[in-house]
């Protein structure tokens, strides 16, 4: 036989050995007056029947594979991804608008102007400001761009 439900009484100790309430959020928390604080949790399974005379427990819901299709496309003249996989794991957002743009590869170069401390990157140059010094733009990865604290320019666009 196996337990309908499972009940777990706890309590912390400081340093110096007093008590102290472990306070998790749930509604099922309840405080006892010696200061512990017990829970009572259900022993259910949203993808099992459980038999609670034999211990037994069947499987009810049958894995579902979902096959997810990587689309890509260009933005600015870069490949983006629609989703996260192969390789394209960071999610591009509009900077004006926080739009979803697409994810882009880590890899992926990037222009910053200003010898590279500008505070925002463009995947094209070309999208940059007339008045841009182009001998003055670096090129970086755009995890680096990122990892220095780096968005996506306002007037990078399609």
């Amino acid at each position: 036989m196996i337990p309908r439900n499972v009940r777990l009484t706890y309590v912390g100790y400081s340093n110096n050995g007093k008590l102290l309430a472990i306070k998790l959020g749930s509604s099922k928390e309840k405080r006892n007056s010696n200061g512990t604080t017990t829970v009572t949790l259900d022993n259910v399974s949203f993808n099992a029947k459980i038999n609670y005379t034999t211990g037994t427990a069947t499987g009810i819901i049958n894995p579902v594979v979902k096959k997810t299709t990587l689309t890509i496309k260009t933005f600015a003249g870069v490949k983006l991804a629609n989703q996260r996989g192969g390789g394209y794991t960071i999610k591009i957002i509009e900077s004006k608008n926080s739009h979803f743009i697409g994810y882009a590869k880590p890899n992926q170069i990037v222009y910053v102007a200003s010898n590279g401390t500008s505070k925002v990157y463009w995947f094209n140059k070309t999208h940059m400001s007339s008045r841009t010094n182009k001998s003055r733009v670096k090129n970086m990865t755009l995890q680096n761009a990122l990892n220095a604290g780096k968005r996506l320019s306002i007037t990078e666009h399609n």
